[in-house]
């Protein structure tokens, strides 16, 4: 993205630390305290969340940028 000068690339680049960080404080959760009924909801909305938003739109956008660099 940074290579290409992707117009979106802070965005791009923010949403994935915030993904990162938040997976981080699930393993945080599940090594403290195991599995639990929330711990298993809240990682399944938050995977299904980023499929459809991230990876639906966002990297979408990327990929039609990218062929056109191309």
């Amino acid at each position: 993205m940074a290579k290409h000068n992707y117009v979106s690339y802070s965005k791009q680049r923010t949403e994935h630390l915030l993904f990162i960080k938040n997976f981080s404080c699930i393993k945080r959760e599940y090594e403290t305290w195991g599995v639990s009924s929330h711990l298993i909801v809240e990682t399944q909305q938050r995977l299904c969340n980023w499929l459809l938003n991230h990876i639906g739109n966002e990297d979408k956008k990327l990929g039609v940028f990218l062929q056109k660099c191309a």
